[in-house]
């Protein structure tokens, strides 16, 4: 089908799996979500304790690391910005790196205040405040992953715009059954029953599976054409 973008490689799939393994890249961004929240968990119960108790920092060692950990991670970030908008995985990496460098920028001027001043206090100060940002973003992440890997429709895609779309179609007099799910964090798939009095099936299916992919980035589309209604064709 011209224009089309599949969500897989040429080639046979697994006879078991008859959708590929895309589904993965969903649970692992769900489980690098939880991991993330559960190590956030652990500094942040951590620093609450040494607040009470702050030791001994050694303020320009860890401003150093700090300062490689801003580049580093900036460096990181800049290579998974463009392709954030459209892989869940990626989108993760991003905000982890983007993060990951302001918690580092943070570090640094809790280290020179360290330095400075003798306030030992501001470390687990600081990992707490770090904590709570990290966990934002990766309730985001973890909030997105679970929605995708029941089924939802993908956040980025308006699925009153498709049926909108589908609806006003040529020969379409109707559609139900409209179901958009995700394949995989990058693939998403639609399947529909459309009412249709056209001539030329072929052209339609072609016509309508390339723009739902040019615009709305659906790579696998199933279009079911009926003559009749459902409470029709099966009375």
């Amino acid at each position: 089908m011209p224009g089309v973008q599949r969500c897989w490689p040429k080639g046979p799939r697994p006879s078991r799996h008859t959708w590929g393994l895309g589904r993965a890249t969903i649970l692992a961004a769900l489980f690098n979500a939880i991991a993330i929240l559960i190590g956030v968990g652990a500094v942040t119960w951590e620093a609450v304790h040494r607040l009470s108790d702050p030791v001994s920092v050694p303020g320009l060692t860890v401003m150093l690391v700090a300062l490689v950990g801003i580049a580093v991670n900036t460096g990181s970030a800049l290579l998974f910005m463009s392709a954030r908008k459209g892989d869940l995985n990626a989108r993760g990496a991003f905000l982890h790196m983007a993060t990951d460098a302001a918690v580092s920028g943070a570090i640094v001027l809790a280290a020179g205040s360290i330095l400075l001043a003798g306030w030992d206090w501001l470390d687990p100060a600081v990992a707490i405040a770090v904590s709570l940002l990290i966990a934002v973003t990766a309730a985001g992440l973890f909030r997105e992953a679970l929605h995708l890997s029941l089924d939802g429709v993908p956040f980025e895609i308006d699925r009153s715009a498709i049926k909108t779309s589908l609806g006003g179609q040529d020969g379409v007099q109707s559609l139900h059954e409209l179901h958009i799910w995700p394949i995989s964090t990058s693939c998403t798939a639609l399947a529909v029953q459309l009412l249709w009095d056209g001539n030329d099936p072929d052209a339609f299916i072609y016509r309508v599976s390339d723009e739902l992919a040019d615009v709305h980035g659906i790579a696998h589309v199933t279009l079911q054409l009926e003559r009749q209604p459902c409470e029709q064709a099966y009375a």
